[in-house]
């Protein structure tokens, strides 16, 4: 209260802090090990994962949504991010939402997104879904040079551009205000536009961008982010 009074922090930020720490048992073990890890050097996305779910709780609520996480299960996996996708969240409705919050500068290809998108590996319309990715500000770099296509063919489940989406504010609000992909581009293969293309999604010029690459593309900026269950 006393920062809040001297104006060193908003109140919001200091209750999710006090919420953070009530919903993990083991805070203190891990709060620990955060610090050691960030004296050794390590980058932040290496560090042990703490309070996701408050942090998931943050990104609806920036997104001027009530979040109801009742029956699923948000689990700390270590080297991964959670994605948790409510049902009603649509691609266009997100990116309405991070522009009417103005929590960052936004551009796409197609004026509506949900329209341009049609064709997606997983959908909130059937229920409310979380899926894990690797904890990396940049795209899988195991994945370049790989066309959607390829990637396909050898099984890889790649990230919706929905879930690419809600990503970013996930990581906007975990680092303190960075961004995913400021060096290449996630191939977001989970997706289809009407054309056939995939859906792509970058930082650039101070923006997060959505824009469509060919499913054929082969090319080292551009990588997939593989989705687990």
């Amino acid at each position: 209260m006393k920062l809040v009074r001297d104006g060193k922090r908003e109140l919001e930020d200091v209750c999710d802090a006090i919420q953070l720490i009530r919903d993990r048992a083991d805070f203190a073990t891990a709060f620990k090990a955060f610090l050691a890890s960030r004296a050794l050097g390590a980058k932040p996305e290496a560090t042990p994962s703490a309070g996701f779910t408050s942090i998931w709780r943050q990104v609806y609520a920036k997104l001027g949504v009530t979040a109801d996480f009742s029956g699923l299960t948000i689990e700390d996996r270590p080297g991964y991010w959670p994605i948790v996708v409510l049902t009603g969240m649509t691609p266009q409705k997100i990116m309405q939402a991070i522009r009417e919050a103005n929590l960052f500068q936004t551009r796409q290809y197609a004026p509506d997104l949900d329209i341009a998108v049609m064709e997606n590996d997983r959908d909130p319309k059937t229920g409310s879904y979380v899926v894990y990715v690797k904890a990396t500000q940049e795209a899988d770099p195991e994945l370049k040079n790989l066309s959607a296509n390829e990637l396909k063919d050898r099984k890889i489940q790649g990230i919706t551009i929905l879930e690419r989406i809600l990503l970013e504010v996930f990581y906007f609000i975990l680092s303190g205000g960075k961004h995913l992909d400021p060096i290449t581009v996630t191939f977001c293969t989970g997706s289809r536009d009407s054309g056939g293309h995939v859906p792509s999604t970058g930082w650039l010029n101070h923006t997060v961008r959505v824009y469509y690459c060919f499913s054929g593309l082969r090319y080292d900026g551009v990588r997939a982010r593989a989705v687990v269950s």
